[in-house]
């Protein structure tokens, strides 16, 4: 009644409606590819996955032509847990998942209230088991079409009302009732400290990163030194983050590619940091990407070819990557070989794409007026 009479009538519950209905964000197709991107990482890795968390990370190198965006997520849990941690990290959750299940059901008989001779018993035990239950049910349902167990709020409620209903086993059976003595209570309580150690370190790193991150952000200009020199700051507090690392080589290659009296130099640096990110992540096709696009703007075009090469395995139907590729072959002067490269590029992603429809124009032309006999494009246009 709430819904249909009053909620359906407000503009905002409208607009959510028509933006899922329509043409907004839950397109089903995209949903089903970055599935089936995480069902073949997963074949690929069959026993051990991809790694912790490297969903993301991997997903060029799966995606397929219809899907250009980051997902970030594999938007099921399962499957990203079998992507990311293969099956042997899904016979663990299953295997506690059957444990708990096993739990649910030796409780059950010892959790609804005692009826007495002339009145019923007063324990809402029951009412919570029962409820309980039905959250955990209805955050594993949905847990299918979303990644509700990667957004830590959802995570903590989940994992709270799995503990609560664990300590039900107390009313099935004595045999969980037990006192811990001083040598365990001195256990728990340094492994506790040392958790908490552990963690306030890594959240003071973490904290000083994100502070220069916040302050790079507001210098959006790739050019400005103030800009890199927080990003340095920032991947001095994390030296692990490799999108730092690479956002601090895009800074000194967008710099030398401005032009200026420094800019081999620039360009020299910008390749050292492409090269630190790519040690931290070998996956990432654009950290290649661009030390090719460094090698052209530097004339070494012979050295750039093995870059490309890998950019493209490891990201083949990214437009992007694409374009990037047909970038490539525009400066070494073969206009022949650029132009399928663009326009696979516009096939992949038709819109928001200038790069490849304004190199398409100029390579179409050059190849015009190189069937005429007029004179060709300038380098490194």
């Amino acid at each position: 009644m709430f819904v249909t009479h009053y909620l359906s009538k407000t503009l905002s519950y409208m607009r959510r409606v028509e933006e899922v209905s329509g043409s907004g964000s839950l397109n089903l197709p995209v949903r089903f590819d970055i599935w089936r991107a995480a069902e073949r990482m997963w074949l690929d890795h069959f026993w051990w996955g991809v790694g912790p968390a490297h969903y993301d990370y991997r997903f060029r190198e799966y995606r397929s032509v219809n899907v250009q965006m980051r997902p970030d997520r594999a938007h099921n849990d399962y499957l990203n847990l079998l992507a990311d941690w293969g099956t042997a990290g899904g016979i663990i959750v299953l295997a506690g998942a059957a444990i708990f299940a096993a739990g649910l059901a030796r409780t059950w008989p010892h959790v609804r209230r005692s009826e007495r001779e002339f009145s019923s018993g007063q324990s809402n035990r029951f009412a919570f088991f029962l409820g309980a239950t039905a959250a955990l049910l209805a955050l594993a349902a949905h847990s299918i079409v979303d990644f509700n167990l990667h957004i830590p709020a959802n995570a903590l409620v989940g994992v709270t009302l799995l503990a609560l209903l664990s300590s039900n086993l107390r009313y099935a059976t004595e045999h969980y009732w037990f006192t811990a003595r001083l040598p365990v209570k001195i256990l728990l309580t340094v492994t506790l400290a040392g958790g908490v150690v552990y963690l306030t370190g890594q959240e003071w790193r973490r904290g000083q990163e994100t502070i220069w991150l916040s302050r790079a952000a507001q210098f959006p200009d790739y050019f400005s030194p103030q800009h890199t020199a927080a990003l340095e700051k920032a991947f001095a507090a994390e030296p692990m983050n490799a999108e730092t690392a690479y956002d601090i080589g895009e800074s000194y290659r967008a710099e030398s590619f401005n032009g200026g009296e420094n800019n081999a130099e620039l360009a020299e640096k910008a390749m050292q940091w492409f090269a630190r990110a790519r040690k931290l992540d070998r996956y990432d096709a654009y950290s290649y990407l661009r030390c090719g696009m460094c090698l052209d703007w530097l004339g070494r075009h012979d050295q750039a070819g093995p870059y490309f090469s890998q950019a493209e395995t490891l990201d083949p139907n990214g437009y992007y990557t694409v374009a990037i590729i047909g970038w490539h072959y525009v400066q070494i002067g073969d206009f022949a070989a650029a132009k399928p490269w663009f326009e696979r590029s516009l096939r992949l992603e038709a819109n928001d794409n200038a790069i490849a429809r304004s190199y398409l124009d100029l390579t179409e032309q050059e190849l015009a007026e190189k069937a005429s006999g007029e004179a060709d494009f300038p380098g490194n246009f």
